[in-house]
């Protein structure tokens, strides 16, 4: 079995991106027997990767808080929520962008048109900006 050197900062980096994975699979995976199947898949390899931690000066006690590790947990689902909202907001724009287009320019949107692309581009930036100074509170829903 091929074996990887890892520093501590690796390490962390490391049991970061895993939380980050598993809290995305939890808000995908519809079937309640994958769901099940991939959470006891994800608790036996974070347990196997926390059994690595006294290895970087790191304690785990079992059945108690683990400071550093709820720490680094945290930081994980606050990185995965900042790209979920930023996310939302560059899905929305280019659709918009693209809803808009035909109003904006006269004409349907061209997907082999390099201009209409740029053009199309440049819509999503206007609505981006409006996001950033406004969040949702200019978007209106018309039945």
């Amino acid at each position: 079995m091929a074996q990887i050197e890892l520093n501590k900062e690796q390490y962390l980096a490391l049991l970061k991106a895993f939380g980050i994975s598993s809290m995305m699979q939890e808000f995908v995976i519809k079937d309640e027997t994958e769901e099940e199947a991939v959470a006891n898949a994800n608790y036996e390899f974070e347990d196997y990767l926390l059994g690595y931690a006294k290895e970087f000066g790191l304690e785990i006690s079992e059945g108690e808080e683990n400071d550093w590790y709820d720490d680094l947990m945290a930081e994980a689902y606050d990185l995965a929520n900042e790209y979920g909202e930023e996310d939302m907001f560059q899905r929305l724009a280019w659709q918009m962008a693209l809803m808009n287009f035909q109003e904006k320019f006269g004409k349907e949107f061209d997907t082999e048109s390099d201009e209409d692309f740029d053009k199309a581009l440049d819509l999503e930036d206007e609505y981006l900006a409006e996001f950033e100074a406004n969040a949702l509170a200019n978007v209106k829903i018309e039945k």
